[in-house]
């Protein structure tokens, strides 16, 4: 928290060890530079980051008690694997969260959240113009591009509700969704689409903040939602029973993850 130094300006406190040993597994994980059922080496991490055993292992205590690690007999603590039941679990809390944020944000909706929310709508629109145009394969600074605005429209809705609980609960969902390894990467024509349809729902979304109505807000980002959160338990069906070749389902590239965790921490309250 902010401190008070002598002559009355405000100083940002500096973090313990335990926080810093915190901070930097959370952001490994966030990254996906650590992937669920990767093992926390301690000496590894002790080494790299020059923080002792003691606050180390506080910090793995706390993410653990957070749901991002867990404790394996013989193996120590690994980045938690959710099961499906687990994963339809978060994508429902996800669906009823927003719903609960737009609801509450349509009753008394703010100039400058709304003129945020419209201005990741034109970064979509500049997108579409920008594949449309082009005739080579999609760039990772281009699907970087369309996970940012749209990760970016959701997390303003989120902020906008001043419920500081419910913000990081919201995060720290995505921050297991990040974790998973099988996330497909869309080729140019499945961007475009996506894209296209991604403007489609948000402008339907902006209209009933503008409007004040506070029903059809919830209404309308539940519909958005549910097609993804089908698709993402198809995915992981596909991807744990080996229906499909790992090699179409990457990782994001580090640079989109990157991106994401700078987005969302400059949001925090």
């Amino acid at each position: 928290m902010p401190t008070q130094t002598p002559n009355n300006t405000t100083a940002t406190a500096v973090p313990s060890l335990e926080e810093k040993a915190y901070r930097y597994l959370l952001g490994q994980i966030r990254r996906g530079e650590l992937r669920q059922g990767d093992r926390i080496s301690a000496l590894a991490v002790s080494k790299t980051t020059g923080i002792s055993r003691t606050p180390l292992t506080h910090a793995v205590r706390r993410l653990e008690a957070e749901g991002f690690l867990t404790n394996v007999p013989n193996s120590g603590s690994v980045v938690r694997e959710l099961t499906h039941q687990e994963l339809k679990d978060t994508l429902e809390l996800r669906t009823a969260l927003e719903g609960y944020a737009a609801e509450v944000f349509a009753s008394s909706p703010k100039k400058g959240y709304l003129t945020r929310l419209e201005k990741t709508i034109v970064r979509m629109n500049r997108l579409i113009n920008r594949l449309q145009k082009q005739q080579r394969n999609i760039s990772d600074e281009d699907l970087k591009e369309h996970v940012l605005a749209d990760f970016t429209f959701h997390l303003i809705v989120m902020r906008a509700t001043g419920n500081k609980i419910l913000f990081d609960q919201f995060c720290r969902m995505h921050t297991l969704m990040r974790s998973l390894q099988y996330r497909p990467v869309p080729n140019r024509d499945d961007l475009i689409v996506r894209t296209q349809e991604s403007i489609h729902h948000h402008e339907r979304i902006l209209s009933t903040f503008i409007d004040g109505n506070a029903n059809k807000a919830r209404q309308n980002i539940t519909e958005h939602l549910k097609p993804t959160m089908e698709q993402v338990l198809l995915d992981f069906e596909h991807y744990t029973s080996h229906k499909v070749d790992h090699l179409t389902m990457q990782r994001w590239p580090a640079s989109v993850a990157e991106a994401l965790l700078d987005i969302e921490s400059s949001f925090h309250f």
